[in-house]
């Protein structure tokens, strides 16, 4: 009678033996000849080589950026130098230690001469490009605010903020802000990315025929705005402003021309061309489909699938914004992992070879940037992205830290703008904490669980156990990664972050890709003119997993929040006591020497919580839905049937002070506001009961 078979695990995997497994593993080769490049490569272990020049020269790109002199050239390179000095005075001081610390020096004298030259390479190219950027005519009459944070220094006392008439191009999806207004990020020639900030006093359009003035005949002006699409040109009036934060170009933009345009110098649009031309079809009909399925998923498969925020509302924006859920409706490095992921899976089950996954993968990630389009925060998803195809051809983690350093390198010096911004922050930790520290921790918990069950059920964990496990590992290993970049942005730290990943991470590759998938049936039936139910039809397999993300945001978007004053200094404080706590966990058998300084901290955050410097706030967002009740007795009141009457009834002679749209339709899962501050109320869209007035008359 045969033994019956043991059950499949991950630590002691029961497979048929196959050609290729009967070949030597590196271990094995390692094991036979110490001197061997797989011995050198275990001995080694992580190659970190370039992390050092990696990092200076980011130091020094962002240094040139923020002092924006030249003398910020020899900041980083005269640090390195120090350092090297230092260490050979240490050598020269500590007699007994010498020949280990010149030993050292020697062996790092290639990387650090490399570091040097490197980071004085990437500080001079980032100082030509500021230099000619502050020499522009529009940055040149900017009158910088004195002893402003973050204000830029210009080289010349420029005059003062200058109105100009400028041909623009869109390089972003268009944005709605909290005052009403919209934020669209263009394209300057001769500058760059510039932020373009459209008011609510400018969402007037001009007088159709026929309607009075302040109306127009067409649809919401807002609306039209957040349908542009990257690569649309625009000719705008604007005001050129200096910005107050940190960047490469330190300009910000204010249109000064009414929305939609027309004859007298408005907006002048003209739609893309080219391959944005294709972009914008795919970006369109992702709309055109989402916008008939139910608003509670449809308004965030085009984030999710193409980065498209424009159809997000203000309300589950700050629920994804309170959950740490914001980065899965930009395009980050998560979408290009899924879909290089899937193009991966799919090949192994098809029976292809490593290299034509690799040659797979790489297609894919080029179709995915011509789909989404080439836009700054798209090519930088990408490269970072693309650090993952390594652990494809090599199949070790240990390079991964290497690819991530070159990827680094490469936007140093390509794009310097970028690499300033808190998005390229936020994936670099990221991606190190999931390549550096996941690893480990799954390592280790996977150890001791198999020694549980050994103990207690006599088995091994099986496959999808372990998968489990290192998708915990992954998830907490970002969440705390990017922890003192978020506490350095905003002073908050959302509490509900890794449970929040945990229960929607299954479902963002199927939205994803769902999505992807149905992106050109969408885009082709609305070219074509098509009947939209077919296009909803193909992107409704994304929505289920687009109202569990919703629904996650929603139901803990109330949870508790650490609250900072933010800045360095907190920065600091969360990454010292990150690194305190694993400490404490991994080195706790010296627990005797941890714990003065762990009652020091403890000491330090009950003063802070005392004092009011740190806080747990849970305040309820006001952009809320509506509420299904409201009284309204007392008040100027305008009932209108639409929102052209609205728009009128806002510019008459005696405003009032809420205006209440009797029409119905979708609806309305943000406040909305006339461009001269009314609110607009839509009783039969929402579902609310309006007292204290009669809706009939």
């Amino acid at each position: 009678m045969p033994s019956p078979s043991k059950p499949r695990s991950v630590l002691a995997p029961d497979r048929r033996p196959s050609v290729r497994e009967r070949r030597p593993d590196q271990r094995t080769l390692a094991h036979r000849d110490p001197h061997s490049p797989e011995a050198i490569r275990a001995a080694r272990g992580w190659d970190v080589r370039l992390v050092p020049i990696a990092g200076a020269m980011w130091c020094a790109v962002a240094s040139v950026v923020a002092l924006r002199h030249w003398w910020a050239i020899a900041i980083v390179p005269a640090v390195c130098i120090a350092a090297v000095g230092i260490a050979a005075g240490c050598a020269a001081i500590l007699p007994n230690h010498r020949t280990t610390i010149v030993r050292a020096i020697a062996a790092g004298a290639y990387t650090a001469a490399a570091t040097v030259v490197c980071s004085a390479v990437a500080a001079v190219a980032a100082y030509v490009r500021v230099w000619r950027i502050d020499r522009n005519p529009l940055v040149r009459g900017v009158k910088a605010a004195p002893n402003r944070p973050g204000t830029h220094r210009l080289p010349t006392p420029p005059t003062s903020s200058t109105t100009s008439r400028l041909h623009l191009t869109i390089s972003g999806s268009p944005q709605p802000t909290r005052n009403g207004g919209v934020h669209v990020p263009v394209d300057v020639d001769g500058l760059g990315d510039v932020p373009l900030f459209i008011p609510p006093t400018q969402l007037r359009g001009h007088p159709a025929p026929g309607h009075p003035a302040g109306v127009t005949s067409g649809a919401d002006p807002r609306e039209q705005i957040l349908a542009w699409q990257p690569g649309t040109r625009l000719t705008i009036t604007a005001t050129v402003d200096a910005s107050d934060r940190a960047g490469l170009v330190p300009i910000t933009l204010t249109a000064r021309d009414p929305i939609p345009g027309g004859a007298g110098g408005g907006v002048e649009v003209s739609e893309p061309t080219g391959l944005l031309a294709l972009t914008a079809a795919i970006r369109r009909g992702l709309a055109v489909a989402a916008d008939g399925l139910p608003a509670d998923g449809g308004t965030i498969i085009p984030g999710m699938v193409v980065g498209d925020t424009s159809m997000q509302p203000i309300a589950s924006r700050q629920e994804f914004i309170a959950t740490g859920l914001s980065h899965l409706t930009a395009v980050s490095g998560s979408n290009v992992a899924v879909v290089t992921g899937t193009v991966v899976i799919a090949c192994a089950a098809l029976g292809l070879r490593k290299r034509a996954r690799f040659v797979a993968a790489a297609l894919a990630l080029l179709g995915f940037v011509l789909v989404v389009g080439p836009e700054p925060s798209v090519l930088r998803a990408a490269i970072m992205g693309s650090v993952g195809l390594v652990a494809v051809v090599t199949s070790k983690w240990s390079d991964i830290l290497a690819a991530l350093s070159v990827a680094t390198i490469v936007l140093c010096v390509a794009a310097p703008g970028v690499v300033t911004g808190y998005a390229f922050a936020l994936s670099v930790a990221a991606t190190a904490g999931i390549v550096v520290v996941s690893p480990w921790w799954a390592r280790v918990i996977l150890r001791r669980y198999a020694g549980w069950l050994g103990r207690h059920w006599d088995r091994a964990p099986t496959e999808a156990e372990a998968m489990l496990v290192r998708l915990v590992c992954v998830t907490v290993a970002a969440d705390l990664a990017t922890i003192p970049i978020i506490v350095h942005m905003s002073g908050e730290v959302s509490l509900v972050a890794v449970p929040a990943n945990l229960a929607v991470a299954w479902v963002v590759p199927l939205v994803t890709v769902a999505g992807l998938l149905a992106a050109p049936i969408c885009a082709g039936v609305v070219a074509l003119g098509g009947p939209t139910w077919i296009a909803e039809v193909a992107l409704f397999p994304a929505w289920p997993g687009a109202w569990w993300v919703t629904t996650v945001a929603g139901h803990l978007a109330d949870a508790p929040r650490i609250h900072t004053s933010g800045g360095t200094v907190w920065a600091i404080a969360a990454l010292v006591g990150i690194c305190g706590g694993i400490g404490c966990i991994v080195w706790r058998r010296y627990w005797r020497w941890w714990r003065w300084p762990a009652a020091v901290a403890v000491a330090a955050l009950a003063v802070a919580i005392r004092c009011g410097a740190v806080s747990l706030t849970s305040t309820e967002s006001p952009t809320r839905v509506p509420p299904s009740s409201l009284d309204l007795s007392g008040q100027a009141v305008a009932v209108v049937p639409d929102d052209a009457a609205a728009l009128a009834a806002g510019t008459s002679a005696s405003p009032p002070e809420v205006v209440v749209v009797t029409a119905c339709g979708k609806p309305h899962d943000r406040p909305s506001y006339l461009p001269t501050g009314q609110p607009v109320v839509y009783p039969c869209a929402d579902h609310i009961s309006i007292t204290g007035i009669d809706l009939a008359r």
